[in-house]
């Protein structure tokens, strides 16, 4: 028989993907200028920063898909048809939308973090205080890609992330984006007149989601 090369397994795909923005991190603080460095990390930070603003201006409570991103959904997979030949799967649950977004913010932290790890390791030469901070950014950067593994896990079944997993966003973009948290926001409607999606809308999200990708 032929010899068959065995495909990446699904739940190994998240950690290959999350491993390879580190290792483009690391790539880009020790061999790029450090202007190009600091420019991709400005770019990335600023990504995460409209990832949050949207998810917690327009999607987390949204009961049907703003027709903004909609309309921006549609161009994207007839791009992709266009060019790969392969069309992406049809979003139509705001919360689903949001998980995507969680998730590439994710990968974009676990390239901030890669980078400022090559960077502290390459300030700080021999220096075990030096050595030490690199480590922790490694750290950082790895449980970055523990958490995109975790709402890939989610994706892969149709279902949104729960709400204390949406809202896992790191401390800076916190200070960036002037929102709270989703517990703080929950609390907020629960004493108002119930603006949040209920439980049934959440469910009936899922399914929606799921029988799509059957």
């Amino acid at each position: 028989m032929p010899h068959q090369t065995p495909d990446t397994p699904p739940a190994a795909a998240p950690f290959l993907a999350g491993s390879l923005a580190v290792l483009a991190g690391s790539a880009a603080a020790l061999w790029a200028p450090a202007s190009v460095a600091m420019l991709l990390a400005l770019v990335a930070l600023l990504r995460v920063c409209w990832i949050d603003e949207n998810i917690r201006g327009d999607l987390e409570h949204a009961k049907r898909m703003p027709a903004g991103y909609a309309h921006t959904m549609l161009l994207r997979r007839r791009l992709s048809t266009w060019l790969f030949g392969a069309t992406p799967p049809e979003i139509t649950c705001p919360r689903v939308l949001a998980s995507h977004l969680r998730a590439q913010g994710h990968a974009l932290f676990a390239f901030l973090f890669g980078l400022l790890a090559a960077l502290i390791a390459a300030g700080a030469g021999d220096s075990p205080v030096g050595l030490a901070g690199a480590g922790g950014a490694l750290v950082l950067a790895f449980g970055r890609v523990d958490r995109l593994a975790a709402a890939d896990a989610h994706l892969r079944r149709g279902e949104p992330l729960p709400s204390h997993l949406l809202d896992d966003r790191g401390r800076l973009s916190r200070l960036v984006v002037n929102a709270p948290a989703l517990g703080e926001v929950d609390a907020e409607e629960r004493r108002g007149e119930g603006a949040a999606p209920s439980r049934h809308d959440t469910e009936t999200c899922h399914e929606t989601e799921r029988g799509r990708r059957r």
